[in-house]
């Protein structure tokens, strides 16, 4: 049975407590903010593989596999995920939050059979991430990975057909990974964003550690006709000279007023975050403080 001292003192201890949990726990429960700025700033893989039935000679299949399983077992977290086999629809995955388990999981169970539809693929994969940009979100960086170890076999334009769909998609600002597996796929360098060889899992592997680095250190970048003009375009613009003869750099106002207000805002979340450091700190010694005072009065009594 405690006394009336102990009493007013637990309860004193309950009501920090309580206090305690107010002001900290918002602090630990996720921040829209940071939601906001993933959201923003992820990357989206597609992953468009080779599965038809020349994959399964001189165990380029499993070559392949190795390579994949490697790079998807060291892949960054937070990113988003998808797989597109060009023949297994059962091992199709939509695209998938930190999917790149889910993706290693479905590139072992890939067996090779069939043909080599790699336009139909690439224009499923292109109309996903369309409705992705709609439906979820449009800012994220989206990068599709294509393997390929022959020739397309489906579209009436062959290759040409494939070459067209490559710059369709990179158009659609879709970095392309073009990956020519034993020596077959060289009409994707040129089109493709990125393209290099790969003639065993070693060399797929090491071409794999770059895909979705901001700057490649080795990467071989194309520029279309279209990116090419557009660039040429937007330097006229940047640098044309106004009335009086001063270069004008267009939005430059609106830029700085949004710049500051976004000092403004960060300047404000920090401040508020110190001020619930503080209070959780006074709380932590205000608590300490009176289990301090039980323990000092039952050694009085």
């Amino acid at each position: 049975m405690m006394n009336p001292i102990e009493a007013n003192t637990m309860k004193s201890l309950q009501i920090s407590l309580a206090l305690l949990l107010a002001t900290c726990l918002p602090g630990l429960q996720a921040d829209p903010l940071e939601d906001e700025y993933n959201s923003q700033t992820g990357t989206a893989y597609t992953i468009v593989f080779d599965d038809s039935g020349s994959m399964a000679s001189n165990n380029k299949i499993g070559q392949a596999k190795a390579a994949f399983s490697s790079w998807l077992a060291n892949a960054r977290p937070g990113n988003t995920w998808s797989y597109m086999p060009l023949n297994n629809k059962g091992l199709y995955l939509p695209f998938t939050k930190n999917g790149e388990k889910a993706v290693e999981e479905r590139v072992m169970k890939t067996h090779p059979s069939g043909g080599t539809p790699i336009v139909y693929r690439l224009q499923n994969a292109l109309r996903n991430i369309e409705k992705r940009r709609k439906e979820v979100t449009p800012y994220e960086r989206h990068v599709l990975v294509l393997l390929s170890d022959g020739n397309e076999t489906s579209h009436p334009r062959r290759n040409t057909g494939v070459q067209e769909t490559v710059r369709q998609l990179r158009k659609a600002n879709i970095e392309v990974y073009g990956i020519a597996f034993h020596g077959e796929g060289d009409y994707l360098d040129g089109h493709a964003t990125h393209y290099f060889m790969a003639n065993d899992r070693q060399q797929l592997q090491k071409g794999l550690a770059s895909v979705g680095a901001e700057v490649p250190i080795d990467a071989d970048f194309q520029i279309t006709e279209h990116e090419r003009t557009q660039m040429h375009a937007f330097a006229q613009k940047m640098y044309a000279k106004n009335d009086q003869g001063q270069v004008a750099v267009p939005g430059n106002e609106e830029v700085q007023e949004e710049s500051s207000g976004v000092n403004s805002n960060l300047g404000l979340l920090g401040r508020i975050g110190a001020m619930e450091a503080c209070c959780c700190l006074l709380m932590v010694l205000l608590i300490f403080f009176l289990v301090f005072r039980v323990l000092t009065s039952k050694k009085k009594d």
